[in-house]
């Protein structure tokens, strides 16, 4: 398994890694800024959980949006339990 590791070129693990710390970045910096804005900038939580409202919306409708030229096949009744899940796994 070590040898198979070792075959795998320099590029794919500097992207592998480039990757992983920038996901690692981003879900650092999804559950501080919350904090940031109630207690540096004196932010009022019902503003924040607006905040997070309209950006969990916008990525829910860009998700299906997004997804429905590459999907042209699917049935709409697919379509519409995809819509389901994406909406279930954000809540």
């Amino acid at each position: 398994m070590f040898t198979s590791l070792r075959k795998i070129p320099r590029n794919i693990w500097a992207l592998s890694l480039t990757s992983f710390f920038r996901d690692v970045a981003s879900e650092m910096l999804v559950h501080l800024l919350p904090l940031f804005l109630a207690n540096v900038l004196g932010i009022r939580t019902a503003v924040i959980g607006l905040i997070e409202g309209v950006a969990e919306t916008t990525a829910s409708f860009t998700i299906s949006i997004g997804s429905a030229p590459g999907k042209a096949r699917q049935t709409s009744s697919v379509k519409r339990q995809n819509v389901a899940k994406q909406a279930l796994f954000d809540v």
